[in-house]
């Protein structure tokens, strides 16, 4: 695949830690269809950017065992740079649109998702490391918790259990304000730990907002200060890849560490463009920015924008 990828169509923790002893069976990871029913945006052989990239960059990922594969590699990468606490975000409206979220449910996203977060945890192996034994799951917020969490751990057991790694799946706010969870996360030491797609999690948050989130109802005893210390803790969003719909434009935000963030969006002929980078991951707002430079630069209209959309 060219560098330069296109992208195409619209779009804990277990209060058992003896969680690491118990069964718990294996999900086979299927391909979902990636056609233009599904509605899902996706790299294809097309061509068109504002701005060429080097040969070692990565482009966005063409399909969804790819971005999982992807996603372990970078993961794996800043782990042997000495980062053991990581957050990854995963682009799950391919297994799970959003109007299904909607329709069934938090159940519904993790029911569809699991078995990608389950790959993902599986490929968290350093070359020459232990041999895997297994990969256990268990679910820490109950079926129909108030806060609507279906948070859930999963553990990736090795022959050497100083390879042992935790991945942390859709664990929101509920999760991160538990004394049990910080305990957790301490005891994992050296291990690695993933937090695996928080944004996408009933009680979400955002790492760059530093706790902000739960001060809107009140800072309840020193809320703000837990959850701002963990968001600095997971810093690191060594793996982001999201679709978002900004000025009626679709937009993929994409971060594979060590490289930049990036941003494309779908022009009005149909190609994606490279929109922008940064060493840092872009707000919304800096996005909008460069949306209009870029409306501006080529003469776009809302009129031009409202005839793709009806294309």
């Amino acid at each position: 695949m060219t560098r330069m990828g296109a992208v195409r169509a619209l779009l804990l923790f277990a209060a058992v830690i003896g969680l690491c002893h118990r069964h718990s069976r294996f999900i086979d990871f299927a391909l979902p269809l990636c056609g233009r029913s599904s509605q899902v945006w996706w790299p294809t052989q097309r061509i068109s950017s504002i701005l060429r990239r080097s040969e070692e960059t990565p482009s966005p990922p063409s399909s969804a065992k790819s971005m999982v594969q992807q996603a372990a590699d970078s993961v794996m990468k800043a782990y042997a740079d000495g980062i053991s606490r990581q957050s990854v975000q995963l682009r799950l409206d391919i297994v799970c649109p959003p109007n299904r979220v909607i329709e069934s449910g938090m159940e519904a996203l993790l029911n569809a998702a699991l078995p990608m977060a389950k790959a993902f945890t599986t490929f968290l192996g350093s070359p020459g490391g232990a041999p895997l034994k297994d990969v256990r799951i268990s679910r820490f917020d109950g079926v129909g918790t108030t806060s609507g969490d279906v948070g859930t751990l999963l553990y990736r057991v090795s022959e050497d259990p100083k390879q042992d790694v935790a991945v942390v799946f859709l664990g929101g706010r509920k999760f991160v304000l538990q004394d049990d969870s910080d305990a957790f996360i301490n005891g994992m030491k050296s291990r690695l730990v993933v937090m695996l797609n928080s944004e996408d999690s009933a009680t979400t948050f955002r790492l760059e907002n530093k706790g902000q989130e739960v001060s809107a109802g009140g800072n309840f005893g020193n809320d703000v200060e837990v959850l701002g210390k963990f968001c600095e803790t997971f810093r690191e969003e060594t793996y982001y890849l999201r679709l978002l719909l900004l000025s009626d434009w679709p937009v993929l935000i994409f971060r594979a560490y060590p490289n930049p963030w990036e941003v494309y969006l779908e022009a009005l002929d149909g190609d994606v463009v490279r929109l922008f980078g940064r060493s840092r991951k872009p707000r919304p707002e800096e996005i909008l920015q460069e949306i209009a430079k870029y409306e501006e630069e080529n003469g776009i209209t809302n009129a031009d924008k409202m005839a793709k959309i009806q294309r």
